[in-house]
C-alpha cells in the first residue's frame, strides 16, 4: 500500500513536471498592438482563437493533438479562415497552417517610404510568456529590443515577434541538481527550435519585403538557422527572393558544426556567387550562461559550454567565433560574415533587463542592419 502511495506521488510529480516544460499561448492576449507568431513545439502556428492551456497541455502540448481531439473547434477555427474542411487528417491541417500564414503575409503589409524592411525578432530557451519567478519574460524582452533598435536606427522598419516553445523551467542557479534538470531541457527546447525553424520558411518566402532582417537571441539562432538552410534535413523551399541580414545576439549554438551545412539551401538561386544572405554573430566571451558554469572559491562549477548542448559560438569559447569567421574566409568567400564583440555587457545573458539591449550596446548591431 505504502509503495503504491509512493508510486502515485512519484507519478503527480512527473506529471507536473512534464506540463512545465512547454511554454503554451493558448490564451494570450494580442494587444500590443506588434504583429507576432506563435509556434508549438512542433512548429505549427496557433491561430488567432482561444484555446486553453490546460487541454493543450491534456494534448501533450501540440495543436495538431489538441485539433484532433476537438474536431468540432477544428472546423470552427477552419471556417475562420474561410476553409470547408470536414474532418481533421494530415492534409487538413496543412491546409490551415497555409491559410494562417496567408492571412499573416497580408497582414505585415508591403515596403513603403515610411517602413523599407521587416524585422523578425527569436527569443531563446526558457522564456516565459509573462515575467514569473524573477525570470523576465518573452514579451518585456521584445519591448526592451525594439525600443533599443528604433532609439539606434534611423531607418523605419515593422517588427515581427516571434514566439516559439523553447521550454520553461525555474530557476537557474547554484543548485546543481536544478541546473541539470534546465541543462537536460534545453537539449529538449533543440528540437523544439528546428520544428519552429521549418515552418519559418514558409513565412520568410512569402512576406512582400525586399529586405528581411532576422535577429536572434540565445537559442532563438537555432530557429534563424533552420529557416534559412539545411542545418537538419528538410524539404521545404528556402527564400532566394529577400536581402536576408541575420543577427546572432549571443548565440547558445556551435559555429562550425552548424554553418558547414550554410550552403545547404533549397532553391535554384545562384547564392554562391552571390549570396542574399548576411551574417552578423554577437558574442559575449563574459556570458556565464553560455560557458555553462560560475565561479565560486577559486573552483569553476558547471558542465562547461560543450555539454548538454554547444554553446560555444556566442561566448567565443576556444576562439569558435573567430573560427568560424576563418571558415567563411575559406569556404563562402562570396559570403558576407560580422563579428560583434559585446564582451562589455559582463556576465549577464538577458536580451532586455540591462544587459543586451543597455544603452547603445547594440549601435553595431543597427549598424550592420542598416547597411
Amino acid at each position: 500500500m505504502k509503495t503504491t502511495f509512493i508510486s502515485i506521488i512519484l507519478l503527480f510529480v512527473l506529471h507536473n513536471y512534464s506540463y512545465c516544460q512547454s511554454v503554451l499561448y493558448g490564451q494570450r492576449k494580442e494587444d500590443n498592438g506588434n504583429l507576432s507568431l506563435y509556434f508549438d513545439k512542433e512548429g505549427a502556428i496557433y491561430p488567432e482563437y482561444y484555446i486553453d492551456d490546460t487541454s493543450l497541455r491534456n494534448a501533450d502540448s501540440s495543436l495538431n493533438n489538441w485539433y484532433k481531439r476537438n474536431p468540432q473547434i477544428f472546423k470552427q477555427i477552419c471556417k475562420q479562415y474561410e476553409l470547408d474542411i470536414d474532418a481533421v487528417n494530415d492534409s487538413n491541417l496543412a491546409l490551415l497552417q497555409d491559410a494562417i500564414i496567408n492571412q499573416f503575409i497580408i497582414k505585415s503589409g508591403i515596403k513603403s517610404e515610411s517602413v523599407t524592411s521587416l524585422t523578425f525578432l527569436i527569443h531563446g530557451f526558457r522564456k516565459p510568456l509573462t515575467d514569473m519567478n524573477g525570470d523576465q519574460s518573452s514579451i518585456a524582452d521584445y519591448k526592451e529590443l525594439e525600443e533599443s533598435l528604433n532609439n539606434l536606427s534611423i531607418e523605419k522598419t515593422k517588427f515581427v515577434e516571434i514566439y516559439w516553445d523553447g521550454n520553461y523551467l525555474c530557476c537557474i542557479g547554484k543548485n546543481i541538481f536544478k541546473n541539470k534538470k534546465i541543462f537536460k531541457l534545453f537539449e529538449k527546447a533543440q528540437i523544439n527550435a528546428v520544428a519552429t525553424g521549418n515552418n519559418l520558411r514558409n513565412i520568410l518566402d512569402k512576406v512582400n519585403f525586399e529586405k528581411v532582417n532576422v535577429v536572434t537571441h540565445s537559442l532563438g539562432a537555432l530557429v534563424a538557422v533552420q529557416s534559412l538552410f539545411n542545418y537538419r534535413p528538410s524539404s521545404i523551399k528556402t527564400t532566394s527572393s529577400k536581402n536576408i541580414n541575420i543577427c546572432l545576439i549571443a548565440p547558445a549554438i556551435p559555429g562550425e558544426d552548424i554553418f558547414n551545412s550554410y550552403y545547404n539551401r533549397n532553391t535554384s538561386y545562384a547564392f554562391k556567387e552571390k549570396d542574399n544572405y548576411k551574417l552578423a554573430v554577437v558574442y559575449n566571451e563574459n556570458d556565464f550562461i553560455l560557458q555553462k558554469k560560475f565561479h565560486k572559491i577559486g573552483i569553476d562549477w558547471g558542465p562547461g559550454p560543450y555539454k548538454y548542448g554547444n554553446t560555444t559560438l556566442g561566448c567565443n569559447y576556444s576562439n569558435e567565433a573567430i573560427k568560424l569567421k576563418s571558415l567563411f574566409e575559406k569556404k563562402y568567400q562570396n559570403s558576407y560574415i560580422e563579428l560583434i564583440n559585446l564582451s562589455k555587457a559582463g556576465a549577464c545573458h538577458y536580451l532586455g533587463n540591462g544587459c543586451y539591449s543597455k544603452g547603445n550596446n547594440l549601435e553595431s548591431v543597427v549598424h550592420f542592419l542598416n547597411n
